[in-house]
């Protein structure tokens, strides 16, 4: 392939028609109705629960790929999901790539801070007078690993592309494959998740695939006293799992993002995520907690 074609199919790749406002509302809202119904997503269940060998989280991939891969394949360019197609949300220079990553740094950083904040003066407050002083540090050590996580996050999605609309788009299309344009890069991605993820669960102890005597059960920087791994053990396959994984998977193949992704758009300066995504996501959110009540 010259130099021309590897342009010719970018271009192509890059150009697919984009969301429009009605498309984010009704995406943000599917997104964050099916991935609290069915307690996780692409991170959640892709990379977390594949790599510890979830047979539950394999049902939710399944069912949310099938579904994404879908609703993105047969979504018409002219629907009123779609818009204009304008390329990539998130530019490829790579001085604003730069910029954006500090951006979703500091809002990755920043979140878990925040929301502990939001918190004050409510259940929290209560909680955290009955703790024990080695109770309280390690709650405040788990602010700092979560943001140095989150920053970790936003990082390798900008590395890797995954903020890119087109990115998903190109995978979750796959009419791609008739006209060279489909792209594999999240399915590399995921993978290489789920293999870093194992790596990590070897060193959990209870949820190491061969035996390890050095396995631990609490993570270093917090007490072995009164620390503990938070790791979800429900094996249930059931109808709010994957009905949540479907939901969200239309809502990921309608608007091309994940609360990750998202956050990471929104914070780089999208007007169309954070007006139109993000408010119905949280409503998305809200309504199924009250829906959970059904199951």
């Amino acid at each position: 392939m010259t130099g021309s074609d590897e342009l010719d199919t970018y271009k192509s790749a890059s150009d697919i028609s984009f969301v429009s406002d009605i498309g984010y509302t009704i995406a943000g809202f599917l997104v964050g109705f099916g991935s609290r119904l069915g307690n996780g997503c692409t991170s959640g269940h892709g990379i977390c629960g594949l790599a510890r060998l979830s047979k539950r989280s394999l049902a939710a991939v399944i069912t949310f790929m099938a579904t994404g891969i879908a609703t993105a394949s047969l979504c018409p360019d002219d629907s009123v999901f779609r818009e204009t197609p304008v390329g990539s949300m998130v530019s490829d220079d790579p001085s604003s790539a730069i910029g954006m990553s500090i951006c979703a740094i500091f809002a990755g950083a920043s979140l878990p801070v925040l929301l502990k904040k939001s918190m004050k003066g409510n259940v929290l407050d209560e909680r955290e007078s009955d703790l024990k002083p080695k109770e309280k540090e390690n709650d405040s050590k788990k602010v700092l690993i979560s943001a140095i996580a989150a920053s970790i996050f936003s990082v390798g999605l900008a590395v890797s592309g995954m903020v890119k609309q087109h990115k998903v788009f190109g995978f979750l299309n796959v009419k791609g494959f008739s006209t060279g344009t489909w792209d594999g890069t999240l399915a590399l991605v995921m993978g290489g998740g789920v293999v870093v993820s194992a790596i990590g669960y070897y060193w959990v102890k209870g949820f190491n695939y061969f035996p390890n005597e050095r396995a631990l059960s609490c993570p270093l920087l917090l007490d072995k006293s009164c620390g503990k791994f938070n790791i979800p053990t429900n094996t249930v396959i059931d109808l709010q799992l994957l009905l949540g994984s479907a939901i969200f998977g239309v809502g990921w193949g309608l608007g091309g993002l994940c609360p990750g992704p998202a956050l990471f758009v929104a914070a780089s300066g999208s007007p169309k995520v954070v007006h139109y995504w993000w408010p119905a996501n949280l409503v998305g959110v809200f309504l199924a907690e009250q829906a959970k009540r059904l199951f």
